[in-house]
């Protein structure tokens, strides 16, 4: 596949020109100046302040969850990044350095994966201990023509770059920085599009799969 023309973001970004990326894709430092003004605005609840932080701090905070879990898989360490910004935007405050936000992220985010762990150990407890009465005459959930029918015509309706992603992602299970890779994206540009087409398509589909 050609590899695609990065479009210019609302900031005037676009492709290998973005000057806070480095070569292999990943936001160098931003300096204090950037931090004590980004962490000022999520403070003040300002949204492109708060993209602009997810943007720079989607790879650092994705490697501290990779290491605070013990390296699983991407699934939960996508689970910790996404609690660890809502945690951001609940408690973020001013800084005066890059280096004491820095020091705050990884401190969030390390909390998020800690408390994301200890959830899914209870979780599997409680599965383990009521598995047994559950393991005979289950039903196996079934999908029906209806239901197949609309998630048919759902994805004719994507415009072509999200049916890819999502084929991508989902059909050929590449993770978001293979998928981000094959179309000249950041892995959080891939997330944030997955997760806005999914959950408009879910709520979309609410009628035909809450039968």
């Amino acid at each position: 596949m050609a590899q695609r023309d990065r479009q210019p973001d609302a900031g005037g970004r676009a492709g290998s020109d973005e000057p806070a990326r480095s070569r292999a894709g990943r936001y160098q430092d931003m300096g204090d100046d950037w931090a004590v003004r980004v962490s000022a605005g999520v403070a003040k609840g300002d949204r492109a302040a708060l993209g602009e932080l997810y943007e720079a701090w989607f790879d650092k905070a994705y490697s501290t969850a990779r290491r605070a879990t013990g390296g699983r898989g991407e699934s939960l360490c996508m689970d910790v990044v996404q609690e660890a910004f809502v945690r951001v935007i609940r408690s973020m405050r001013a800084v005066r350095s890059e280096a004491q936000l820095a020091a705050w992220m990884k401190r969030v985010v390390t909390s998020a994966a800690y408390d994301m762990l200890r959830k899914e150990m209870r979780l599997a407890r409680r599965e383990r201990e009521g598995a047994r009465g559950e393991m005979e005459g289950g039903e196996a959930e079934t999908v029906s023509g209806e239901q197949v029918e609309w998630l048919r015509e759902e994805l004719a309706r994507l415009g072509v770059e999200e049916r890819e992603i999502l084929e991508l992602r989902h059909r050929f299970g590449m993770t978001l920085r293979e998928v981000g890779e094959r179309l000249g994206l950041g892995a959080g540009a891939v997330d944030r599009r997955v997760t806005r087409v999914v959950e408009a398509m879910r709520e979309r589909g609410g009628e035909v799969f809450d039968e």
